[in-house]
């Protein structure tokens, strides 16, 4: 009697006088494939809805920063600073300046790397130059939590004015610095796959 193994797409038959023949069927395991959290939130800013909303909110939270009033530009727009730059500038900014800054860094600057890594991610997923490439959505998130923890620093500037330590300006203007390159890069790789996709399309 043939035997068809679970799990399997080989049948065992007996072969009357040479034992038992063995025959592939022309039929394929179903499996599900494996679905992290991550994949699965990839998956879901890469669609269309979600990133249209997400180009939307980053858009929104850009012209938000802009109408901030704060006498200046900020220490997370500049590319490096050092501490007689951060303190002249802390001073320049005034104390409604500070505390408007550093509300606008808990808060709206919160929000911006969540609207910002979800469509860059979302992007990079979707429209991959080669479908191994599609790995490179997870840099977006390490953009992020880099933006996250620089605004952790300049949180503690502001707070900490005008005793504020050359160390912490440091680390300020390293993750500024890092954030700004990565940010680059991301962006770059996004507009250069959405470019080589409607060329080939």
């Amino acid at each position: 009697m043939p035997l068809l193994r679970p799990g399997t797409t080989t049948l065992t038959a007996p072969d009357f006088g040479q034992g038992q023949r063995v025959y592939t069927l022309g039929l394929e395991e179903s499996r599900a494939p494996l679905r992290g959290p991550m994949t699965t939130y990839l998956q879901l800013v890469s669609k269309t809805p979600v990133l249209l909303t997400t180009l939307a909110l980053t858009l929104i939270l850009v012209a938000a920063f802009w109408a901030l009033p704060i006498c200046g530009e900020t220490l997370d727009g500049t590319w490096g600073y050092t501490h007689k730059d951060a303190v002249a500038a802390l001073e320049g900014y005034g104390p409604e300046g500070r505390r408007v800054y550093a509300w606008s860094s808990a808060t709206l600057d919160t929000l911006f790397p969540l609207a910002y890594v979800s469509l860059l991610a979302g992007l990079l997923y979707r429209f991959p130059l080669t479908p191994r490439l599609s790995s490179l959505a997870y840099l977006p998130v390490g953009v992020g939590a880099i933006d996250l923890c620089e605004n952790i620093q300049i949180i503690l500037l502001i707070l900490l004015y005008p005793n504020v330590f050359a160390v912490q300006v440091a680390s300020a203007s390293l993750f500024t610095m890092s954030k700004l390159v990565a940010f680059s890069l991301c962006l770059t790789l996004a507009v250069t796959f959405n470019l080589d996709y409607s060329r080939r399309w």
